[in-house]
């Protein structure tokens, strides 16, 4: 079951569209968990420093979605340039993964 699933991280200005992304996706049994934080980015843009306040969404899923869950996100996104990250999941509890397979459309 290990090296199936996968998080994914994307960023947002605002937390009512991050929000409506999170619901969504859970609704449609793209992601098994969703979290929100606050977070403060730096980064560089437009060759100039920036210090934005930003919404951090985690999602947990299988890799089998991925296309589906970035289709979803890039489509409505409020960023030219949304952050969209994944990483593999290599291991957790067996409950945990188990639980995350559950959670999710059969594909």
């Amino acid at each position: 079951m290990k090296n199936k699933f996968i998080e994914i991280k994307t960023t947002y200005k605002s937390l009512i569209l991050a929000k409506k992304t999170c619901q969504k996706l859970l609704e449609n049994k793209l992601v098994a968990c969703a979290q929100i934080s606050k977070i403060q980015s730096f980064y560089i843009f437009d060759n100039k420093p920036e210090i934005q306040n930003e919404i951090l969404v985690v999602l947990k899923t299988k890799k089998s979605l991925y296309h589906k869950i970035k289709k979803a996100i890039i489509q409505g996104h409020e960023y030219k340039v949304p952050q969209f990250i994944s990483q593999n999941i290599d291991d957790g509890s067996d409950s945990y993964l188990k639980w995350i397979e559950s959670s999710l459309k059969n594909k």
